[in-house]
């Protein structure tokens, strides 16, 4: 079970990292020269290196990534080379970031989210885009701590990144599923009904929420017998 939510969570992350990329990863919106970009040409150069070697890593292996792969390899020397260079340069952090998020490098990715919200804060970078990307640090900080089943540190992670991003409804419906499985059942019908407020089409939202509102009338336990009758009966008739 726990397996499947992982895939599921893997799944929306490279969903949400996928719309951040409609962006402009390299400027803060309306800053100009920032804290996002660096004054070393050499750190440009490289991580300019890396980003060419991590595209073509992702249409090169389709989705068989691991950091020992050649192109991987390289992506991640040429990023760290860019930190290395200047160790303040935001973007390289998000990027290295990413890169470690596609090779399942999560230890790895987890401490590069963690550099890189602490540079946005020590530089006080504000836009609507370093609030997005802000959040998904948060929310991929989530995900890490799930992996190591430390879900009290999963559900401050994803508060983080709903605090930043009240509408990132991806971290809402992760708050609700960890809060089910920890058996917080009315902060989970909350964040149930958060993420209907924000889409109501949401895939599977409604019977997350109908199967949490009816733990609470009937019991958690005993509700989940119910369930799992009803679906043997099911499957016998079908």
């Amino acid at each position: 079970m726990k397996k499947r939510y992982s895939k599921m969570f893997l799944m929306l992350s490279v969903i949400i990292y996928g719309l951040l990329s409609v962006f402009n990863l390299s400027f803060a919106a309306g800053q100009g020269e920032t804290a996002w970009e660096t004054f070393s040409q050499e750190a440009s150069d490289y991580l300019e290196m890396a980003v060419k070697k991590m595209d073509e890593a992702i249409k090169t292996y389709q989705g068989v990534n691991y950091p020992n792969k050649e192109l991987w390899v390289e992506a991640i020397d040429y990023a760290e080379k860019a930190i290395e260079a200047d160790p303040d340069f935001i973007e390289a952090h998000y990027r290295l970031a990413q890169i470690y998020q596609y090779t399942n490098w999560y230890y790895r990715e987890a401490r590069e989210w963690e550099r890189y919200i602490e540079l946005i804060q020590k530089k006080e970078v504000i836009s609507s885009e370093a609030e997005q990307k802000l959040a998904f640090a948060y929310y991929r900080l989530g995900y890490a701590a799930y992996q190591r089943e430390d879900y009290d540190s999963c559900i401050l992670y994803l508060q983080k990144a709903v605090d930043v991003d009240p509408e990132m409804t991806e971290a809402h419906y992760w708050l609700a599923r960890v809060f089910y499985e920890e058996g917080r059942l009315n902060d989970s019908l909350s964040s149930w009904q958060k993420v209907l407020e924000i889409d109501s089409y949401y895939p599977r939202a409604q019977y997350f929420y109908t199967k949490v509102k009816s733990s609470i009338k009937y019991g958690k336990q005993a509700y989940s017998h119910y369930e799992a009758g009803y679906n043997i009966y099911e499957q016998r008739l079908f």
